[in-house]
């Protein structure tokens, strides 16, 4: 228990870090402890709200107001997209399956793009609504905030780095907002396990926004955060798969 509390905290500092707020990892880290699969989703959207509140705060300075628009394009059609997403309850096996795909493609995601040269293109608004629905069904589904997707695809557009953390932080505040109420309406959700969780990644993600606002990176821990959702979702997928 000890170890999962300090990867709570580590998940929440290092993505905080870079503008995310490690739903991806959380709900890996959630289905290892054997949490009941109903209240997986909810509690790591909670814990996503913790962590991107305070990540926003830290990172808002470096909101781009002259892309007012496009912005709130993303988070319209990203909450439509939960809406959906959290209508739909998945088998336990399924849920496991999919998890694991989704932690193994954000672990290749986030490895990838310290290594693959910047792509220049504009972020055609025909497009747009695809990619933030996507995410935010996403969000309702499993409980992860969607940032870690969104992220890489707005650095290949040519965003700031730190302007990418401020969209990413409210995205994912905003996505997990929604999910998090709608389960709360339906009885999804672990309050004491939730709140219990949340003091623990308030920490880590009030030291990370932080030190990653202002100058500070951390390579390393980022590449062994990888490391470690990576295998939890080769774990998962091996499990879903082997309970069917």
């Amino acid at each position: 228990m000890v170890l999962a509390i300090f990867l709570f905290f580590l998940t929440a500092l290092v993505y905080s870090m870079v503008g995310l707020a490690g739903g991806s990892a959380y709900v890996g880290i959630l289905a290892l402890l054997n949490t009941d699969v109903r209240y997986i989703p909810s509690t790591a959207q909670f814990l996503n709200i913790v962590v991107a509140s305070i990540g926003f705060l830290n990172f808002k300075k470096h909101f781009d107001k002259r892309k007012f628009k496009l912005i709130v394009l993303i988070y319209f059609l990203g909450i439509l997209g939960v809406i959906w997403g959290t209508e739909i309850a998945l088998k336990e096996n399924v849920f496991f399956i999919v998890l694991g795909v989704l932690l193994i493609t954000s672990s290749l995601v986030t490895f990838l793009k310290n290594y693959i040269p910047r792509i220049n293109f504009r972020l055609n608004h025909s497009f747009l609504p695809v990619i933030s629905f996507i995410l935010g069904f996403l969000t309702g589904l499993c409980g992860i905030g969607g940032g870690i997707f969104l992220s890489p695809i707005l650095f290949f557009a040519g965003f700031p780095v730190k302007e990418i953390a401020s969209i990413t932080t409210l995205f994912i505040f905003l996505n997990s907002g929604v999910g998090f109420v709608k389960n709360a309406i339906v009885g999804r959700v672990d309050f004491l396990l939730s709140i219990s969780l949340g003091f623990v990644v308030a920490l880590g993600g009030f030291c990370g926004s932080y030190l990653g606002s202002s100058k500070l990176s951390s390579k390393l821990l980022e590449k062994i955060l990888i490391f470690i959702i990576a295998i939890i979702g080769v774990r998962l997928l091996w499990k879903g798969i082997t309970s069917t």
